[in-house]
């Protein structure tokens, strides 16, 4: 979801200034974030954060793209980018936990490589739809892709690994 600097601008009527406070408000909330994952991880385990996380922040997308103030879409975007990007560590510990280390190197290459593309394609999509004056169309494929990834996330790894507290009372009862 590229160019929310034109979304404030273009169509909330945000300035330079605003537009630079809510970025840099938004970035010292992530790494306020950051330090919240390993509890939220061992409370639900990596893959199941990181499913819930994605799907807590789309509402707030939702709720971005449909504001008509400046003041609710950029609450809007604090707490999508907050929520979205809980999850990312999680998953990056997720993702090097089950690949073997001989491969690591070259997993991470792939998956940067493929989420670079995925990011210049949809940067260039979403471009080219806010520069037609669609500005809706990126947040609804959005919450779709967001979706998507959450739900494969959840379906495919919410059994990789058991939450602390499930840990916990397996431990308490050996």
């Amino acid at each position: 979801m590229p160019y929310f600097n034109v979304y404030f601008t273009k169509v909330l009527g945000a300035g330079s200034s605003e537009v630079g406070i809510v970025f840099a408000v938004t970035n010292a909330l992530m790494v306020v974030g950051f330090t919240l994952t390993p509890r939220l991880t061992s409370w639900f385990g990596r893959a199941r954060a990181t499913a819930f996380t994605q799907v807590a922040s789309i509402p707030f997308l939702i709720l971005m793209a449909l504001a008509s103030s400046f003041m609710v879409g950029s609450f809007a975007y604090t707490a999508r980018m907050f929520l979205m990007n809980l999850s990312g560590p999680a998953i990056t510990s997720l993702q090097m936990s089950m690949i073997d280390p001989r491969e690591r190197g070259f997993a991470i290459g792939f998956m940067s490589t493929v989420s670079g593309i995925v990011v210049a394609a949809s940067t260039y999509l979403g471009g080219l739809s806010m520069a037609r004056g669609n500005y809706l169309l990126p947040y609804g494929v959005t919450c779709v892709a967001y979706l998507l990834a959450a739900g494969l996330m959840y379906h495919l790894f919410k059994d990789a690994e058991k939450p602390y507290v499930e840990n916990t009372r397996v431990a308490d009862h050996a």
